[in-house]
């Protein structure tokens, strides 16, 4: 695979800001251009074989471009991203963000004043400024199978489901179980420890993965109310194509840090869950075609391996 480089004004930089690509043509300027005039951050972008005017639409900025001869999914852009840089901190960041890049240096700020934090994340905002759900907990039988039965849509402030859904949360620090990578920023060090980005999550779990392994050594994941991001929404919404991706990954992930047992019962509570919305989805003929072969995939032996 080759990786082509656009020529960009290299900086002694407190961060590097990550931000991975794929059809972003629409928003991505707007991300980018902010946080090129700023002397303390570099800019990589990774592109993952867009198709679309993205490559056009940052090639002239201040940034490095990273052209990627096909698309092998968010960690692999990420690891290459990351990997790229030299900056002490480093924060991914979604093309579908906008951020001031004083709030991304108070960021990384906040993880060279916390010697035990592994990664922290701000508080999410949409476009019309209200909470998007950025807190989340592990998945495990008792998320999945709750999942399955639909109760986080009957009791979403439940302990038994994916997302933290109270707003007293997002009003307070806090520790939970994961972040969401829309944005996050992390030591450059810890990446290199853990080897960054477990590349065979192609979309989706990939975050939830890297913060398990970030408290498995020992760190902490941190949430900051203090900072505040803007997230659009929709724009990096999962599509119905995707998901069959999502149900791989999270049979994936069940089986690197459940075991053959753990992996087994994902992918049952996958098939009741894919299954009752297969007839009761009010999204239309493609997504119940693709909860469809969400079942397939969790009945197959694709997915999983540790």
């Amino acid at each position: 695979m080759r990786l082509h480089y656009a020529w960009y004004r290299r900086r002694v930089a407190l961060l590097d800001a990550v931000i991975v690509t794929y059809n972003s043509s629409a928003y991505v300027r707007a991300c980018v251009e902010p946080l090129c005039n700023d002397e303390k951050i570099n800019v990589v972008v990774v592109d993952n074989h867009s198709t679309d005017d993205t490559v056009e639409t940052v090639s002239q900025l201040d940034v490095r471009l990273i052209r990627q001869d096909e698309n092998r999914g968010f960690a692999v852009g990420c690891n290459t991203g990351w990997r790229a840089g030299t900056s002490k901190f480093v924060v991914f960041l979604n093309p579908d963000c906008r951020a001031d890049p004083a709030d991304l240096r108070s960021l990384v700020g906040l993880l060279d004043a916390h010697p035990t934090w592994g990664a922290v994340g701000p508080r999410l905002v949409d476009e019309s400024g209200a909470i998007e759900h950025s807190q989340h907990r592990f998945l495990s039988p008792a998320v999945s199978f709750a999942r399955a039965m639909l109760l986080h849509r009957l009791l979403p402030r439940s302990p038994w489901t994916l997302d933290v859904t109270d707003p007293l949360a997002y009003d307070t620090p806090g520790q939970p179980d994961w972040l969401g990578g829309a944005c996050i920023a992390l030591r450059r060090e810890t990446l290199e420890e853990l080897n960054g980005f477990d590349e065979r999550f192609f979309m989706y779990c990939e975050d939830m993965d890297l913060c398990k392994r970030i408290r498995q050594a020992g760190a902490a994941v941190h949430y900051t109310p203090e900072i505040t991001i803007q997230h659009a929404g929709g724009a990096s919404a999962p599509k119905a194509r995707m998901i069959p991706t999502f149900a791989y990954s999270r049979i994936r992930y069940a089986r690197k840090h459940g075991g053959v047992v753990g992996g087994l019962l994902e992918r049952l509570a996958v098939a009741i869950e894919s299954s009752i919305r297969v007839v009761v989805t009010r999204s239309g003929s493609e997504a119940r075609r693709a909860h469809a072969r969400a079942v397939a995939v969790a009945l197959s032996g694709d997915a999983g391996g540790g």
